[in-house]
């Protein structure tokens, strides 16, 4: 297994965060439970109180997206609440009309993938307000929420950057880092950085780092 997982490193890698990354989908799966059993309750008292979940994700143009998106329609379905998406594409004013959109249709929980750290602090107060429970998924953002859904980026970037020291070797190295505006960005180039200060004595030399204007493997190549 040990040798396997040394000529096959990329592999392993991939593997090991793709675990990582489901863990939130397990969360959300409990989450609709639990909102499942109170809407039940509810519906003892009044039958036409339904939950309706709106989730306003960043972009669908990395593949996890679309599975996410996917796995939260499946078990959404599977419990019979209603949930309605919306995707920003990388845009700060167009996700905060759409959150907006999913408060007027009578949201009772918002699911956001923030496109920025910052900027919709205004619709989330006005949804804490009316006493729409707020997760901020994957990414944070200023303003109130009600839970984070997400892993330990910063611990994903400190494992990238060990498997590749420590199959590369010394040498020099360019980060591609994502947006300035991304909180995912900042822990993983930060959990990067980590590593990269406890190597310094073994020869990495950071040649730059580029930072992406939006998450997108175009740009990156």
């Amino acid at each position: 297994m040990l040798k396997f997982l040394r000529n096959n490193w990329v592999s392993a890698l991939a593997l090991l965060l793709l675990l990582i990354i489901s863990i939130p989908l397990l969360y959300f799966g409990n989450l609709l439970k639990i909102l499942n059993r109170q809407n039940e309750y509810i519906g003892s008292t009044n039958s036409s109180r339904k939950y309706s979940v709106g989730v306003c994700l960043n972009n669908l143009a990395e593949a996890r997206w679309m599975k996410e998106r996917a796995w939260m329609l499946e078990e959404a379905q599977s419990q019979g609440i209603t949930i309605n998406f919306k995707v920003a594409n990388h845009s700060l004013s167009r996700q905060a009309r759409q959150i907006a959109n999913l408060i007027a249709h009578g949201a009772r929980v918002l699911i956001i993938n923030p496109v920025s750290s910052s900027g919709l602090e205004n619709i989330l107060e006005d949804a804490q307000e009316r006493g729409i429970k707020i997760i901020q998924y994957d990414e944070v953002t200023s303003g109130p929420a009600d839970l984070f859904l997400g892993v330990d980026y910063r611990e994903i970037g400190k494992i990238q950057a060990k498997c590749l020291i420590e199959e590369i070797g010394p040498g020099n190295y360019i980060i591609l880092r994502g947006p300035q505006s991304s909180y995912r960005a900042e822990m993983l180039y930060n959990g990067q950085r980590d590593i990269v200060r406890i190597k310094n004595n073994s020869n990495v030399n950071i040649l730059a780092v580029d930072i992406l204007s939006i998450w997108s493997a175009e740009e990156a190549v």
